[in-house]
């Protein structure tokens, strides 16, 4: 589990392993200490947000559980519009009421297992997945009208956040630019043309950080 039961003698709820490290992160920057000395946290963007809430609600757990779910709530949301995308609403429907009956049961059986992610623990997961959604959401619009370049400035800034809070978040590009090709096979040329304004806000975003880090080593 990612938080731990109340215990005495304060009984609050308190995070730990992955959620200790990234809320340990954020207290540092909350005592003006930034991310440590010669510290490269992993899900910096979402460290940030847990200080974005810490200021906001304090350090009480339960409220800033609450203020994570009502940002959270945009997964299920994204869920539906992805869906109606591609299947039509009944579709968009079915698959984000899954995700609101898979949090809750998460919620209920939390207390007998591990290695579990959901609303209510410090985890990085579904803020990776909505900013996943919303690429390819953006993605398969941008696919349709044409490759336009102001579509591919908002891919490159959804994916580029994306990456700093997941790094892994970088295949869901090339995974996007196949179904184009699949698509539109006759339009390479304004597929990468409309790509490279995605590459150049990828770069934009994320350098900065990179630069921090290849600094501190």
């Amino acid at each position: 589990a990612s938080a731990l039961e109340p215990r005495e003698p304060n009984f609050e709820i308190y995070p730990f392993i992955d959620a200790q490290t990234y809320d340990k992160f954020a207290q540092s920057v909350l005592i003006g200490n930034g991310f440590g000395v010669n510290e490269i946290p992993q899900r910096p963007l979402y460290i940030v947000f847990l200080v974005f809430m810490h200021v906001l609600v304090g350090q009480d757990y339960d409220s800033m559980i609450v203020v994570q779910s009502l940002f959270f709530a945009a997964f299920p949301v994204l869920l539906y519009l992805f869906g109606r995308e591609f299947f039509g609403r009944p579709v968009g429907v079915s698959i984000a009421l899954l995700a609101v009956l898979r949090d809750t049961t998460s919620n209920l059986v939390s207390p007998f297992t591990g290695n579990l992610s959901y609303s209510k623990l410090y985890l990085a997961e579904i803020p990776t997945a909505i900013f996943l959604i919303l690429f390819l959401l953006v993605g398969m619009r941008w696919i349709k009208s044409g490759f336009p370049a102001y579509s591919g400035f908002l891919l490159g800034g959804i994916l580029g956040i994306g990456m700093l809070i997941r790094t892994q978040v970088v295949v869901a590009l090339p995974v996007l630019f196949l179904f184009a090709l699949l698509v539109q096979p006759k339009k390479i040329w304004s597929m990468i043309k409309g790509t490279l304004p995605a590459l150049a806000v990828i770069i934009v975003v994320v350098a900065p950080w990179l630069w921090r880090n290849w600094q501190m080593t």
